[in-house]
């Protein structure tokens, strides 16, 4: 796993979105058509960065529990805390970073809700860890059981965004964004 150096995540998505739209050939499609298969993308993308943090951060915890490069997983955890909610946010309001629109559509919208409420559970659990440096085995274990209910919350936001925008987007251009993001988990 190579999480040692700061990755500059933002900075690299333009250009891995720019490629990856240009190869598929969006942009042979109206403006409007594009401008959309552009949005849902970095909504898939950003919906599966929640689903990598929550495996990184238990990661992280637990290599700060082992003792394990304990201060530079305490930084890294604090990263991944605060790009969790900064990724959670921009898909509920939107990121002008990425022109991405605040969300409209209901069942998503709802989806958000659920992920939100089980990062309640997960979230304070990971923010002890971050002020402390302190991880005993219960408090590992309550962070391992919300953190796969947290990730599978979140990977149900993504076939939801799926489902959902499914005829505003190309299929293979979703699952292809979905797939990337997935492999790059660790």
């Amino acid at each position: 796993m190579n999480i040692s150096k700061p990755i500059e995540r933002r900075r690299l998505f333009k250009l891995a979105s720019s490629v990856s739209i240009a190869a598929l050939g969006i942009l042979a499609f109206s403006p409007s058509i594009a401008a959309a298969a552009i949005d849902i993308s970095h909504k898939i993308k950003i919906a599966g960065d929640l689903r990598m943090f929550t495996q990184r951060m238990a990661l992280s915890a637990a290599f700060v529990m082992l003792d394990v490069e304990k201060d530079h997983y305490l930084d890294v955890l604090r990263d991944e805390y605060n790009e969790f909610e900064a990724d959670i946010n921009s898909l509920r309001a939107g990121d002008p970073e990425y022109a991405m629109e605040p969300e409209q559509n209901e069942l998503v919208l709802e989806a958000i809700n659920t992920v939100e409420f089980g990062w309640k559970a997960l979230g304070p659990e990971l923010k002890d860890v971050i002020d402390t440096g302190v991880v005993d085995d219960a408090h590992f274990t309550k962070i391992e059981k919300v953190n796969t209910l947290v990730m599978t919350l979140a990977d149900s936001l993504i076939h939801r965004i799926l489902l959902e925008y499914k005829e505003e987007i190309p299929i293979d251009l979703a699952y292809q964004t979905d797939a990337v993001g997935s492999q790059r988990t660790f």
